[in-house]
């Protein structure tokens, strides 16, 4: 029991004789400004040692002011703002004891010369903060919720489309090799058509036959076309029957392909690493001011109108998410925190119209601001539940984007295989060309 009463009485004389921090240090720096057994103090560029009383005697010894980190004695230094129950903060020097009392300091530390006296607000500042730091959790939790809810229907969504395609790829297909071989029929009538008026119209059947009198005719009334014999009208409306029939069977095929591609469309849209943004797929989000009504609609267009006009004024469409992936940097990846409508109306004597979108996590689809910058130039300030994230969804983004491109990878495949010829696009001109034969 001595041993312990001796060791503790120890441990109390050895407390009262440590050093406090010096004022403006760091608790995380306090050990570089332990005095040495002679009471000396090393500057910590090593250019000299000088007596640790010189320590924060408002006069610069150190080359790099290292002596002076509690006064404003050193040009270029940094104060230490403790700020207990707070955040900590350093600030410039030369803001010591200047009479004003600096925010970042909410304990007041900055100002001990008793010019002015500033009060410790640190406990308020760290509540409010608590008090931010809880409703931004609560809207995350709200959006995540939302996003959820849409993931697991976009889930079933998508497994839906991809037996849509499995169930169209075949059917497709067989419209396309049925069209075509009605394009090359319609092909050779359209030819043999075309051979058999030529040689018609080179025949001596084809002159009319001069007057027996051998003297010119006169009349007011134009002469009458002589009628394509037989054999011409035969091959003209054949080729026309071909061409009927191949449209018909162009337009089923364009019919078809168009649903396919929509579909594979819809799974190729970059809706952020684990398809959240969807939530703003065909979504129109309008912001009201005093003059105008800007709405923007995902992912397609972006528009303004006056209170008294009619008709919108085109802002862009659509250009994709431009972000910054500044994960060698900083280990965030912005990509999707900003997107851009770009190639709207252009302004008189200005630039195209434009908008950048800003997007950060909310509980609900919302413009909760719109400016113009510049002349023409809009910013927007959006939320959604799709950007919303727990540490999870950060931990597996690369697995949900893995995800994502293999189902783009496949519905890309389909698209190629079945692609539209373009030699085809032009079959409805035929009817144009041969009215004119």
């Amino acid at each position: 029991m001595r041993m312990m009463i001796a060791q503790l009485l120890l441990c109390v004389l050895v407390a009262s004789q440590s050093v406090a921090i010096p004022r403006g240090v760091s608790k995380e720096a306090s050990h570089r400004y332990t005095p040495t057994s002679d009471s000396s103090f090393t500057c910590l560029d090593g250019s000299r040692t000088i007596p640790f009383d010189a320590v924060n005697d408002d006069f610069c010894d150190c080359a790099d002011g290292s002596d002076e980190p509690g006064t404003s004695a050193c040009p270029n230094t940094r104060f230490h703002c403790q700020n207990e129950h707070h955040v900590a903060a350093d600030i410039p020097s030369s803001r010591v004891n200047d009479g004003v009392c600096d925010y970042e300091c909410c304990d007041g530390s900055d100002e001990y010369d008793g010019t002015v006296e500033c009060i410790d607000f640190c406990f308020e500042m760290a509540e409010q903060e608590n008090e931010s730091a809880f409703v931004a959790q609560k809207v995350t939790e709200e959006g995540l919720t939302v996003k959820r809810e849409y993931l697991a229907k976009k889930k079933a969504e998508d497994a839906q489309r991809l037996f849509d395609i499995a169930a169209l790829e075949p059917e497709v297909a067989e419209l396309k090799k049925i069209m075509d071989g009605y394009w090359e029929i319609t092909n050779q009538l359209e030819a043999k058509e075309r051979a058999i008026k030529s040689e018609y119209e080179n025949s001596p059947e084809s002159k009319i036959a001069p007057a027996e009198s051998g003297e010119a005719e006169t009349s007011d009334t134009p002469e009458e076309a002589i009628p394509d014999p037989p054999e011409v009208l035969a091959a003209k409306k054949a080729a026309q029957d071909a061409r009927a029939e191949y449209n018909t069977h162009f337009n089923a095929y364009s019919a078809k392909y168009t649903q396919l591609e929509t579909i594979q469309n819809l799974l190729k849209m970059d809706l952020g690493f684990d398809g959240g943004l969807g939530v703003l797929l065909n979504q129109c989000l309008e912001h009201h001011t005093h003059e105008y009504t800007y709405k923007l609609c995902f992912f397609d267009t972006a528009a303004q109108k006056g209170k008294d006009q009619f008709l919108e004024t085109s802002l862009g469409n659509w250009n994709g998410f431009t972000g910054k992936d500044l994960t060698a940097f900083s280990g965030k990846n912005l990509k999707y925190t900003e997107g851009e409508f770009i190639n709207g109306l252009g302004c008189w004597q200005g630039p195209q119209r434009s908008v950048r979108v800003s997007f950060e996590c909310g509980a609900k689809n919302e413009i909760v601001s719109f400016s113009e910058p510049n002349k023409c130039e809009y910013a927007a300030r959006v939320t959604t539940p799709g950007l919303c994230e727990s540490d999870e969804d950060v931990a597996n983004r690369g697995s949900h984007k893995a995800a994502a491109e293999a189902v783009k990878e496949v519905s890309q495949d389909d698209s190629k295989e079945h692609g539209r010829d373009a030699t085809h696009e032009s079959a409805s001109g035929f009817e144009n060309e041969h009215d004119e034969l």
